[in-house]
């Protein structure tokens, strides 16, 4: 004769493993349940119900440590609208036999809109005022959404908006969801360091997608006056150094295959700090009234010490 008593003061919980997540994207659950008389719950079924949409069932199976009985973890999908949102897990009872019930356990769910990271680069290292200059701005969804079209807008120092770009189609080699544009903006009239600001605005269309933005500093200077050429060589041989890297705060340039690099800067005090990849860097302290042709001479990086040495 089949056994239908009812074994219904089983405790049953659920853990929320991930406590926040995006909206309309997976979180996970775990489910854990114990007879007080040690009965093994081994295939028991579990429901997971959402407030909206289709419930999901997992079955217990013994835990690790030998004591209770465990769903494992359970991908479950949370709504597609940003606040707390609440569910119910149950265990279904067997069809005839011993069976088995508790409590339904209900918890919650925090969804958030989805953020959005901004990223500007190649940014001029200076700017001349009044003068355009162009970058890139790139974008990426915190869930991978698709962000093409959305609108990107650049804002100065008083908030006031400067220049905008739509994200194109296509994303960033490399990447996985990082769409980006490029943008072009009027550098301020007045040399010195601007903060500016990049944004995306807020979107509730489909998936809630939350405002987003970054700083874009842009360093502005006066017209330049004077060209400054540096041949930049190897002490030893004197073979050209090609990719070098020349700085006059706050001008950059890079020596070209020939070893040449040419920076146009307005007149006054400078350091001139020149390196290379396995060279050691040296700098120069310059005045500037005309234009400069000048040569930097780089010692190659001394081999690494053999640990031997020391004992």
């Amino acid at each position: 004769m089949l056994d239908s008593r009812i074994h219904d003061n089983c405790t049953f919980a659920v853990k929320v493993i991930d406590g926040e997540v995006d909206a309309g994207h997976g979180f996970t659950v775990r489910a854990s349940a114990r007879c007080p008389h040690g009965c093994d719950l081994s295939g028991v079924a579990v429901t997971f119900r959402p407030p909206h949409g289709e419930p999901v069932t997992a079955r217990l199976v013994q835990a690790d440590d030998g004591g209770g009985y465990t769903t494992g973890e359970v991908t479950l999908t949370a709504p597609a609208t940003a606040g707390l949102h609440g569910f119910t897990a149950t265990i279904v009872p067997t069809a005839g036999g011993l069976a088995h019930s508790a409590p339904p356990a209900d918890f919650e769910i925090a969804a958030r809109a989805h953020s959005a990271r901004l990223n500007p680069w190649d940014v001029p290292s200076a700017v001349v005022a009044g003068e355009s200059f162009r970058f890139k701005v790139g974008v990426k969804c915190s869930a991978d959404c698709n962000l093409a079209g959305r609108q990107v807008t650049l804002f100065d120092a008083q908030q006031r908006p400067v220049a905008t770009a739509q994200l194109g189609d296509d994303i960033w080699p490399g990447t996985t969801a990082l769409f980006f544009a490029e943008m072009t903006a009027r550098a301020p009239k007045d040399a010195g360091r601007h903060g500016w600001t990049l944004a995306v605005p807020a979107d509730d269309a489909g998936l809630p997608h939350a405002a987003g933005n970054a700083t874009l500093s842009v360093n502005v200077v006066s017209a330049p006056e004077c060209e400054v050429t540096i041949e930049t060589v190897a002490r030893e041989g004197q073979a050209p150094i090609a990719g070098a890297r020349v700085v006059m705060h706050p001008y950059r340039a890079v020596s070209d295959e020939r070893g040449i690099a040419r920076l146009r800067v307005a007149r006054g005090d400078y350091t001139i700090l020149v390196s290379a990849t396995r060279h050691l860097p040296i700098h120069r302290e310059v005045t500037l009234t005309a234009d400069l042709l000048t040569r930097a001479e780089l010692d190659h990086e001394p081999p690494p010490a053999n640990p031997d040495d020391f004992y």
